[in-house]
């Protein structure tokens, strides 16, 4: 019976490898010319290590990944395109309605708002501060939350609806002058830590109105 394991030496040492893998690793099969097929590649790969230049790209991959939170998916990476807007301005076309408020409105709405998340809520604790304070303790809740667990929820809610895009509702009318609202501090907090934009699709008081959605 013919051994299965072939000899080389290489400085004088004797290395074993298994017939059928010359020029690749151990335990990697090659092709007639000595390739690696496509699978037996990414074996290698872990095997041998990547270049220089792919370790570079890998680490800048991981560090955007690490930077959102989220994990790198098997297949497709469902992008989320957020914004925010009010209960009474919404429209359909606009994406999925989202509540993020403790409370759902009184009022008949024109539309089915079947998806919450409450972990946007602001806590009843902060909830009739001064502005600058109400800011501070929400942005430190959505930071103990931190944006992988944020981007897993909403994206759980984008996949059930198979729409990338979802509007984060709550009550406040910016367009009236001193009125503020936490859907802008979440907008702000979100754009500082993923770098990602999240508009509001209403008009407010600093800021021209846009109708000009949605992908």
């Amino acid at each position: 019976m013919r051994n299965p394991w072939g000899r080389e030496r290489s400085g004088g040492a004797r290395i074993l490898r298994p017939s059928g893998t010359e020029g690749g690793p151990a335990g990697v099969r090659t092709g007639r010319a000595g390739r690696l097929s496509p699978c037996a590649a990414g074996a290698a790969q872990v095997l041998t290590g990547p270049s220089g230049r792919h370790r570079r790209s890998i680490r800048a991959r991981r560090r955007r990944r690490r930077r959102v939170g989220v994990r790198a998916p098997r297949k497709e990476c469902l992008v989320l395109t957020l914004f925010t807007n009010r209960f009474q301005a919404y429209q359909p076309p606009q994406g999925v309605p989202v509540r993020i408020t403790l409370g759902a409105p009184r009022f008949k709405l024109p539309y089915s708002l079947t998806h919450s998340v409450r972990e946007l809520a602001p806590r009843r604790e902060y909830l009739s501060r001064p502005e600058p304070e109400f800011a501070k303790a929400y942005r430190a809740d959505l930071d103990q939350l931190g944006p992988a667990r944020i981007a897993e929820r909403l994206r759980q809610i984008a996949q059930a609806e198979g729409d990338h895009r979802l509007v984060l509702l709550c009550f406040e009318d910016l367009a009236k002058p001193t009125l503020w609202c936490h859907r802008r501090v979440f907008a702000a907090w979100w754009k500082d830590v993923t770098g990602d934009e999240v508009r509001e699709l209403s008009p407010m008081e600093d800021t021209p109105y846009r109708q000009d959605t949605l992908m």
